[in-house]
């Protein structure tokens, strides 16, 4: 499949996939920003990826991924310089080095004035300190200089942009590369559906056979078949290959598609890499915000493609309206069974670690179910009950009669308050 080509001299109209990831990708920004830089903070440093950038603007104006970045990182300082100085802290300097690259001289022609503009609009500005490095090579040609120079200038919080319109263009094995060689990597991979079969049959095809085989169909057919992208099986089937074949690749991956427009069916992807349950906790609230940008099809609560066909409550679930009380309904009773595997307690921090890969649960709700459900107990370090403002360090434990199973010091044996 080759990479799909713009004409972005004459102007590239934003369909709908790609407004809907653009959404995501400034929604997750903005919220990755606020959770990385904390007051303590004093210097953010980034290293920010677009690997295929396009032109950088679509018909009536709206912009692409790279000035998505930078508009965001910009807003982001003057709203913590103002908190910073209503709160008396010091002020937050954010150095980053944004590398842009396209293999399209016409996306060149209308990206390269827009990130001039934007570089003389913010020159003035001390503690914003942008350094844009400008490629024009196809991106696995060029990996291996960017990846040097990310490295040779140390910079720890390292985020790439990667929509190649077609399997050609990035290979897994460089998504792979790029999350075991920093120390805190995210990676956002787009692409269309007609690419799977190329990249299932990377790691395990014979898994990948085995989940499809029950439409009674190759796998060619399978992922070619227009038909059956409108179908809710079919994008719980791809969910599942797509979960098993690339959880080798990081520890946390999202499987989730872009939501089809006028029942068009499932095309296209977006998908998140990361190694922090952290940022999987974050991306998975962004979709809940962003409702309607992406799709899910399999269970609610701790075991999302963990089904057979027969079960109850098995379906496509809307990130908006449905999914959230459905999934805090199945919490109240995967949670205690859950913790209950581990002996009877865990901190908040572990089960986090424990289960973002497998749930699609808004932090929120994780929240509520552990504050409110009769059969946990959530404890302080210091062994104290708590009942709000739940931390990571917090201790979570299956509520049992002290005298059958006292796990904790005698400290921690406080029976729930009615």
């Amino acid at each position: 499949m080759a990479k799909k080509e713009y004409d972005w001299r004459t102007g590239v109209a934003l369909e709908d996939h790609t407004r809907k990831k653009l959404d995501i990708l400034r929604s997750y920004f903005r919220n990755y920003l606020r959770v990385k830089c904390t007051p303590l903070n004093r210097r953010f440093r980034i290293a920010i990826v677009d690997g295929m950038a396009g032109g950088g603007i679509y018909e009536g104006g709206a912009p692409g991924s790279p000035l998505v970045f930078l508009q965001e990182l910009a807003s982001f300082l003057d709203e913590t310089t103002t908190w910073r100085k209503d709160q008396g802290l010091p002020e937050l300097e954010i150095e980053c080095l944004i590398i842009v690259n396209d293999n399209s001289k016409d996306a060149w022609q209308t990206l390269n004035p827009l990130l001039s503009a934007w570089q003389e609009e913010h020159a003035g500005n001390d503690k914003l300190q942008v350094t844009i490095v400008r490629l024009e090579r196809k991106f696995e040609d060029v990996y291996g200089d960017i990846k040097k120079r990310i490295l040779e200038s140390k910079h720890s919080n390292v985020l790439f942009n990667l929509d190649p319109c077609g399997y050609t263009q990035v290979g897994l094995q460089t998504i792979q590369d790029i999350i075991v060689s920093f120390k805190n990597p995210e990676v956002f991979f787009t692409f269309m559906i007609g690419a799977l079969l190329n990249y299932s049959s990377w790691n395990n095809p014979q898994k990948t056979h085995k989940l499809v085989q029950g439409f009674g169909i190759k796998q060619d057919e399978f992922f070619g078949d227009e038909a059956l992208r409108t179908k809710g099986e079919w994008l719980g089937t791809v969910e599942r290959v797509l979960h098993g074949e690339v959880l080798n690749i990081a520890n946390y991956v999202s499987p989730f598609a872009i939501n089809r427009a006028n029942n068009a069916g499932y095309n296209y992807w977006l998908m998140h890499f990361s190694k922090s349950h952290r940022a999987r906790e974050v991306y998975n609230d962004v979709l809940h915000l962003n409702a309607g940008g992406q799709a899910h099809f399999g269970k609610s609560g701790l075991k999302m493609l963990d089904y057979r066909s027969d079960d109850s409550g098995v379906g496509t679930l809307d990130w908006g309206s449905d999914m959230r009380p459905k999934n805090v309904e199945a919490l109240h009773s995967d949670l205690p069974e859950f913790i209950a595997e581990f002996g009877d307690t865990i901190t908040v921090g572990m089960l986090k670690a424990s289960i973002y890969n497998d749930t699609t649960i808004h932090s929120e709700d994780l929240k509520k179910v552990l504050i409110e459900n009769q059969d946990i107990e959530v404890f302080t370090q210091a062994g104290h009950l708590r009942r709000s403002s739940i931390k990571d360090e917090d201790v979570v434990r299956v509520t049992v009669q002290k005298n059958l199973f006292p796990a904790f010091p005698k400290k921690l044996n406080h029976g729930k308050s009615n």
